[in-house]
């Protein structure tokens, strides 16, 4: 199959790729396609309504304060989002975080399994461009399970609306989070809750870190 591929990809003048390890894939022992007609792409940044209105936390939770911790994510839910280690995740996080949320939008093969595994979460299903980007606007951190894309869209879509992102470190998310900039990257779920917890717990760099990930979808 290898040896197919090659012969594939060697009939163009130009491959593009998504991150880094894909490119370095096709350079290397593998492939040993020439690394000049390899090109680093990514998906564009999206435009984002200066009016939009940020979610008030409370209307998705009735016993919410404007101080409570509430998580993000946006994506299909199917097992290979990495989905399944959230509730792992928000148990850990939850032992020195008692009030912390997670707000889940989207829908897929794994839905009912996580809402069983999760009743605490609120779950919006798919929702319309105006209440996902109030709800980027609203919350506080982005949580990226996810250890399989090839690149992770919706982190732009976090970082074009200032909320920082913690993701596994893999392809894709590496490419795209400045540690300790924009967000985090981390090896694990056990990691990450770690890194979720001590976000919280430093109020001081909130503020710079939305600033970073503006910043940042600058970039694309």
């Amino acid at each position: 199959i290898r040896r197919i591929l090659r012969l594939l990809y060697s009939q163009f003048d130009g491959i593009f790729v998504l991150n880094r390890e894909h490119r370095d894939w096709l350079a290397g022992f593998e492939m040993q396609l020439d690394r000049s007609r390899i090109f680093l792409t990514a998906h564009h940044a999206p435009q984002v309504d200066a009016a939009v209105a940020p979610v008030d936390r409370r209307t998705l939770f009735a016993d919410a304060t404007e101080d409570t911790p509430v998580l993000f994510i946006a994506c299909r839910l199917s097992a290979e989002k990495g989905i399944l280690d959230l509730p792992g995740i928000m148990a850990l996080a939850r032992q020195s975080l008692p009030d912390i949320r997670l707000v889940i939008a989207g829908s897929g093969p794994d839905e009912d399994e996580l809402k069983a595994l999760m009743p605490e979460a609120k779950f919006m299903g798919w929702v319309d461009k105006e209440t996902l980007a109030s709800l980027y606007a609203g919350l506080d951190l982005f949580v990226f399970p996810s250890r399989f894309d090839t690149f992770g869209n919706v982190l732009l879509e976090a970082f074009a609306h200032g909320m920082p992102a913690v993701a596994y470190d893999c392809k894709g998310p590496r490419d795209i989070i400045e540690p300790g900039a924009s967000g985090y990257l981390v090896r694990g779920s056990t990691e990450m809750a770690e890194q979720i917890v001590a976000h919280f717990r430093w109020p001081g760099r909130r503020a710079p870190m939305r600033a970073a990930a503006l910043k940042r979808a600058g970039h694309y």
